[in-house]
């Protein structure tokens, strides 16, 4: 790991970050991840921490399941779709 990324990252709110969440790895803007319903969210404090030696910071968690997160970030929830399966969104 790199000692902080966060004094790398631009100040802009549109700066591609990466984050790579359990092995998946996913691109959005700074803005998606930390302001507006990820503004309370440990994403914050996440982006303000250590990454690794590509730039992307890692997530320990299921890739997989992450996909809703991202999409509720981006879309809200007047568009969410939780996942079909009851296992899947018992562990969301």
């Amino acid at each position: 790991m790199r000692p902080c990324c966060a004094p790398c990252l631009p100040k802009a709110a549109n700066v591609k970050v990466t984050l790579d969440v359990g092995g998946h790895r996913y691109t959005s803007v700074k803005s998606t991840l930390t302001t507006g319903r990820g503004a309370n969210s440990a994403l914050v404090d996440l982006l303000n921490g250590p990454c690794e030696e590509d730039g992307s910071y890692f997530l320990d968690r299921d890739g997989l399941q992450f996909l809703f997160i991202m999409n509720y970030l981006r879309y809200g929830p007047g568009a969410f779709v939780a996942p079909e399966s009851r296992t899947a969104r018992l562990t969301l």
